[in-house]
């Protein structure tokens, strides 16, 4: 578990270091993710409709 979190940590730090090194030798600056209508988030009529059996919910009636 420690190993693994270790590699995703220093992955993140690469990609961050590229990212401004990009940047200060005139690169595209990073983007931020869009807000709205046309983000990125999921369509979860769709979702539903292909894993809508799969999902696991508890029992009563909560959510």
């Amino acid at each position: 578990m420690y190993y693994d979190y270790g590699l995703e940590f220093e992955e993140i730090k690469a990609t961050m270091l590229i990212s401004k090194l990009s940047e200060a030798m005139g690169g595209k600056k990073a983007t931020r993710r869009r807000r709205g209508p046309r983000s990125d988030k999921p369509d979860k009529a769709a979702f539903y409709k292909h894993y809508g059996d799969r999902i696991k919910r508890p029992k009563g009636g909560e959510k």
